[in-house]
């Protein structure tokens, strides 16, 4: 083997190595950017099951006092007549 060959190898080595180098730091980088992106939605869903429940709460409490007050009326015009 003369000195340009071996150079080439060498260097034709490095480059195949800093092309797996690159490609692995790469699909690292995307994993971390999906795992962030994962992390943010099940904030973002926690959030929103959290107001939900709330305004479920919130609407089951207005229904009663709303179904309470009909029956009041109920009771108080049970006797009235009908003009």
């Amino acid at each position: 083997m003369n000195f340009s060959e071996i150079l080439n190898f060498i260097f034709g080595s490095t480059t195949l190595a800093s092309v797996y180098v690159a490609w692995s730091s790469r699909k690292a980088q995307v994993q971390i950017t999906e795992s962030q992106a994962i992390q943010e939605l099940q904030k973002a869903y926690a959030t929103f099951v959290q107001d939900t429940l709330q305004r479920n709460a919130e609407m089951k409490a207005e229904i009663k006092s709303l179904r309470d007050e009909l029956q009041g009326w109920k009771n108080k015009c049970q006797h009235c007549k009908a003009a």
